[in-house]
């Protein structure tokens, strides 16, 4: 089995709705995206959970909207342990 892979990726904020939507339309429409970001940590979301709502959950929501918004059938999102909290 071969497989066909090009893969590219993004550092930075995944609040940065501009940069997203300028990377994923360079990019060509892509076929899945792997989410990734996110704040780590337990303490620290204890001490300021505002910091990682808006990391974390309007993050993963922008990029939710970005998926929806071009029509992409496919995102892998990897959660992190403040999430279970």
């Amino acid at each position: 089995m071969s497989l066909d892979v090009n893969l590219k990726g993004l550092s930075g904020g995944s609040n940065d709705l501009t940069s997203i939507s300028e990377y994923l339309s360079e990019a060509g429409g892509p076929d899945l995206i792997v989410h990734l970001a996110a704040m780590a940590g337990v303490r620290p979301s204890l001490v300021d959970p505002a910091k990682y709502v808006d990391v974390d959950v309007k993050g993963t929501v922008n990029l939710l909207e970005m998926a929806r918004h071009m029509k992409l059938k496919k995102l892998c999102l990897a959660l992190l342990l403040p999430f279970m909290g």
